[in-house]
């Protein structure tokens, strides 16, 4: 083979394929282990079992004297884990939560928390 159809048939391969999880879906039941809890809030309430929630919020008052979010997540097992924030990029992030959103969070020893991840994305499986 001559360089130029190397080339081309490496452009066509790499480039021309698309994304390979394009339309892709994904379950996301909630997960715990001993320092983060996940999951997506669609596959939570899809879930077989009646056990299963996570989600975010953020409470204030109107004085605007304080504010703090808190995530909390059960597992299918029953497990709770929760944590707080008073970090207004967290809050923030919170604020960006929709129905379909999947959350990750981390706690440090004293509850508070260390991480969060909210990711807002159509892979993510809606509820139902």
């Amino acid at each position: 083979m001559d360089k130029l159809t190397v080339i081309t048939a490496l452009a066509v391969a790499t480039m021309g394929g698309g994304r390979a999880d394009a339309g892709g879906r994904r379950v996301a039941e909630v997960r715990i282990d001993a320092t983060s809890a996940s999951g997506s809030l669609g596959s939570a309430r899809n879930s077989g079992d009646t056990s299963q929630y996570i989600g975010c919020s953020v409470t204030g008052d109107a004085g605007l004297s304080y504010a703090y979010g808190t995530c909390t997540a059960r597992n299918a097992l029953g497990e709770v884990r929760s944590c707080w924030s008073t970090s207004i990029s967290q809050m923030d992030a919170i604020h960006g939560l929709n129905g379909d959103s999947w959350i990750s969070f981390t706690w440090g020893v004293e509850g508070d928390c260390k991480t969060l991840q909210i990711e807002n994305s159509s892979i993510w499986e809606p509820k139902r």
